[in-house]
């Protein structure tokens, strides 16, 4: 449970970090690309890389939205 606990506030600050780094892209948007990139990473047996990898799946999807 206090893994669970753990990773919860790591991917919080995950969107805190990311809303920091694309101020012009609404929250909800990156909560968005966030919750995808956690959905892909679902079935990872090692949950300890789990925010990291979901940030950097995240910042890609954002950077393309950013730029288009």
């Amino acid at each position: 449970m206090q893994r669970e606990t753990d990773e919860a506030s790591q991917i919080d600050a995950v969107v805190h970090r990311l809303g920091e780094r694309f101020p012009d892209i609404d929250p909800p948007v990156i909560e968005a690309a966030v919750s995808s990139s956690l959905r892909d990473l679902a079935a990872a047996r090692v949950r300890d890389f789990v925010p990291v990898l979901a940030e950097r799946s995240a910042k890609q999807k954002l950077r393309l939205q950013a730029s288009a």
